[in-house]
């Protein structure tokens, strides 16, 4: 089935009016723009919908493009489905926050994962619903989401599209049962730690298909492998240290010969093994605030981008080891040290293969009209420890080592104001309150290094930019792009010696 609306099709469609308590909504055709046209309002929904022919495999596609919400907010709910009990689903918002996919199986939700955010008006959006009894892929809302818990199929007979307080274009919605194959794991520049590699694929194939997997083709050590069943995926074992390219076929299962076909071949590049991953935790400075050289944004391998000290100390880091190595950016411009406590576990979740965390925290707590007190030769129950810099930079480290990687701490570079557009401080700058405060938490770094037996000498970037700062800074806080590759090369060297 396919709809490009090029002709008035909107009469082929039921129409039903989910939400009418401020009106009734109106399914119509955009002739200008060859497209479906939903208009709502405040307290009003329309939902259309339309049969499909059945299928437990295939894949569902629909353009959308939000335009107007009423009053402050609304929402978009897609489904295909067998029946009310049985059916995928994906929702979203603008106003009340991410939605989610999910798979509903005899009335109970067996699997769910949320969107990152919200969408947005008069923005476009490609959605794609790849559905097998064993798995489902939902490309949507710039996320990529797996569903995989639940082998249930489900016969999809139907989709329906609700549309509740918010104006909406839809266009070229797509039925399919075309032969896909799609790899999801790994991805284009994952690194990982050990020499094996796990390989999962999405596919619709019958039992009249394989699925072929090959490992850095056409080369020395190329290597293929095989699975007949799904869920689809297999594990390469003693990969060498590098790069690789991995490549998905759909192959005759009595002949071996390749099907032909626009998604039967897939492939994903410069995946590494025995490779090294870090993470950078921290404020606006681990961010890359101020970064004003373009050129090294991104690192030589493509793995690292954003700017900030990361991707240029993973090129230090992969040319001086000779290995390969990410270095994820996870600083929150305006994160305290607090902040940091309170999202570590977040972050050790989204990166369960990180080997250490380079942690930089301090210069908002130093923030003179509402400190965070340093803690400075304070221990845990002691009067005046609890909410200090070292309470929360100790609770980091708990949760690091807690979880089997190796924290590594920096001390907090000079301030040249009490802010990055107040005044800036007189000669030396180093003088000023706010680094009263900063040569405080320093000397509280001291303190957790010794403390926790942490082996990485911590950068000094407080001494280096107090020297430095006429040259390597952009404001009166912020590294600019000299700067953080000045930052890069104190960490390469502390994580090296």
């Amino acid at each position: 089935f396919i709809d490009d609306f090029s002709t008035d099709t909107t009469g082929d469609y039921t129409v039903t009016h989910t939400w009418t308590d401020g009106g009734t909504g109106q399914f119509l055709y955009d002739s200008a723009g060859g497209r479906a046209n939903v208009l709502t309002g405040d307290n009003i929904a329309l939902q259309f919908s339309r049969s499909l022919p059945a299928t437990d495999r295939g894949r569902f596609s629909i353009d959308v493009l939000p335009t107007q919400y009423y009053p402050s907010g609304g929402s978009i709910y897609l489904r295909i489905l067998e029946n009310e009990n049985n059916y995928i689903e994906i929702s979203n918002t603008d106003g009340y926050g991410a939605g989610s996919s999910k798979k509903v199986v005899n009335g109970t939700v067996v699997e769910s994962h949320s969107f990152s955010e919200e969408y947005g008006q008069n923005n476009s959006y490609h959605i794609d619903i790849y559905f097998t009894p064993t798995t489902t892929m939902i490309k949507a809302f710039g996320d990529t989401i797996i569903l995989e818990a639940d082998d249930s199929p489900i016969n999809v007979t139907e989709f329906e599209i609700e549309t509740r307080q918010q104006d909406a274009y839809y266009d070229n919605i797509e039925f399919s049962n075309e032969l896909y194959v799609i790899l999801y794991e790994p991805d284009d520049y994952d690194l990982f730690t050990d020499n094996n590699l796990d390989v999962k694929v999405i596919s619709n194939i019958g039992d009249d298909c394989h699925i072929q997997f090959v490992a850095d083709q056409n080369t020395g050590d190329e290597s293929t492998l095989e699975d007949s069943g799904a869920p689809y995926s297999v594990q390469f074992t003693g990969m060498v240290m590098k790069d690789h390219t991995v490549d998905a076929y759909i192959v005759d299962s009595t002949t071996r010969i390749a099907l032909q076909g626009s998604q039967t071949h897939d492939q994903k590049i410069r995946i590494a093994t025995g490779g090294m991953y870090y993470v950078g935790i921290g404020d606006s400075i681990t961010f890359g605030v101020g970064d004003d050289i373009s050129s090294d944004d991104i690192s030589s391998d493509g793995r690292n981008a954003g700017g900030g000290y990361t991707p240029i100390l993973n090129n230090l880091l992969t040319f001086e080891l000779s290995k390969p190595h990410t270095v994820k950016n996870e600083g929150v411009p305006g994160a305290l040290s607090a902040d940091g406590a309170a999202s570590i576990s977040d972050v050790l979740a989204r990166h369960p293969d990180a080997l250490r965390i380079l942690t930089l925290y301090g210069t908002n707590d130093s923030d003179v009209f509402l400190p965070v007190p340093s803690g400075k030769g304070l221990n845990p129950g002691d009067p005046g420890y609890p909410g200090t810099y070292k309470d929360n930079m100790q609770q980091i480290i708990d949760a690091v080592q807690g979880d089997g990687k190796e924290i590594c701490l920096a001390k907090v570079p000079v301030a040249l104001a009490r802010c990055s557009t107040c005044d800036p401080y007189p000669d030396p700058p180093s003088q000023g309150d706010k680094n009263d405060l900063i040569k405080e938490y320093n000397d509280v770094i001291d303190e957790l290094v010794t403390l926790n037996n942490i082996t990485v000498i911590p950068p000094d970037f407080f001494s280096y930019f107090d020297l430095h700062y006429p040259d390597e800074y952009s404001d009166w806080l912020h590294p600019n792009g000299l700067g953080y590759q000045s930052m890069a090369d104190l960490w390469k060297q502390a994580l090296t010696q």
